[in-house]
C-alpha cells in the first residue's frame, strides 16, 4: 500500500515538472469580428487560463482581443466548434 502511493506521488510529481505552456498549445483559432479577424492561441481546448490573442485589428486594444479570446475558449469548451486559423507556407497566419 505504501509503494503504491509512493509510486503514484513519484509519477504525478515526475508529469507536473515536465509540462510548459508551450506544450498545452492547439491550433490557433480565429474569430470575426466587426473590426476585422482576432487570432486567438488556445492552450488545450479544456484550459482557459492562458488563451490570448496572437494578432489582432489596429483599431483594437490587446485587452479587447484577449476577452474575444477568451470567449470562444468558453465557446469551444461549451462544445461549439473551432474556426482554425489559416497558415502560409511560412508558419504565418494567412488573415487579412
Amino acid at each position: 500500500m505504501i509503494m503504491r502511493a509512493l509510486l503514484a506521488a513519484t509519477a504525478v510529481a515526475a508529469v507536473s515538472g515536465c509540462v510548459t505552456k508551450n506544450d498545452l498549445t492547439s491550433q490557433p483559432v480565429v474569430v470575426e469580428t466587426a473590426l476585422g479577424p482576432v487570432v486567438c492561441q488556445l492552450y488545450t481546448l479544456e484550459q482557459l487560463l492562458f488563451d490570448t490573442s496572437v494578432q489582432h485589428p489596429v483599431g483594437m486594444s490587446t485587452e479587447a482581443a484577449n476577452e474575444i479570446c477568451k470567449k470562444e475558449g468558453v465557446r469551444i469548451l461549451n462544445g461549439g466548434a473551432p474556426v482554425y486559423a489559416p497558415v502560409n507556407s511560412h508558419g504565418e497566419y494567412a488573415v487579412n
